[in-house]
């Protein structure tokens, strides 16, 4: 299920557009764990945006990794969340998982 989220009157549709009808010119794997992956991208119009795999097995590791980029942003992640899509599903490339999130974050 895919959800564009708009929290605290923010206008999340606007960053997403930003995001489809840009252009990326790199992108790198930030963290790559065995239950969490996060890839930073990097183009325009929208500076930078991050990609994440959250799956069910995700620990007291992974998220201090997601703490150290809440950190790095300024904000809170979850006012950075622009899109969400839940999956009941094993992920590909993360054996041993039931299910996980893909998350877009874009802090501005």
């Amino acid at each position: 299920m895919l959800e564009i989220l708009t929290p605290n009157g923010t206008d999340r549709s606007k960053a997403l557009e930003l995001i489809y009808r840009g252009t990326i010119h790199t992108t790198r794997i930030r963290v790559m764990t065995d239950s969490m992956k996060i890839t930073e991208a990097l183009g325009e119009p929208f500076r930078r945006y991050f990609l994440v795999v959250l799956t069910n097995l995700c620990d007291e590791d992974d998220e201090a990794e997601l703490a150290r980029l809440e950190k790095e942003l300024g904000k809170p992640l979850g006012d950075c969340i622009v899109e969400k899509e839940h999956h009941d599903q094993p992920h590909p490339w993360f054996p041993g998982s039931s299910s996980f999130d893909l998350v877009t974050l874009y802090a501005g």
